[in-house]
């Protein structure tokens, strides 16, 4: 009986911090602000993948895209090919695609 119990309270410890820490991509969650513009998003979880929203202006605009985290990057879709938007730890800065090439984001804290 005692038994039964200590491995219950084992799983349950292990079920509770199995839960904690970062989950992949959590760095890419947040507001960022172009670094040589007015030109602003927002990135968020949605259920697996995440949602970037254009936020210039102060209010969301047309132009959301879903993205996915795999190997150290977001994916996002543009214009029908895969677009990698990679995470500058050291500077806190994100690189995203534009239509004349990219622009670096930093973080808005």
């Amino acid at each position: 009986m005692i038994r039964g119990c200590v491995v219950m309270l084992i799983a349950a410890a292990l079920a509770v911090l199995g839960g904690c820490g970062n989950k992949e991509g959590d760095e890419f969650v947040g507001k960022w602000q172009s670094t040589k513009g007015r030109e602003s998003v927002e990135i968020s979880r949605n259920d697996d993948g995440f949602v970037i929203a254009n936020t210039s202006g102060g209010s969301v605009r047309p132009g959301v895209a879903s993205a996915v985290y795999r190997d150290g990057v977001l994916e996002v879709e543009s214009t029908g090919r895969i677009e990698s938007i990679p995470y500058d730890k050291q500077h806190d800065t994100i690189i995203l695609p534009t239509m004349t090439g990219s622009a670096t984001f930093s973080r808005v804290k």
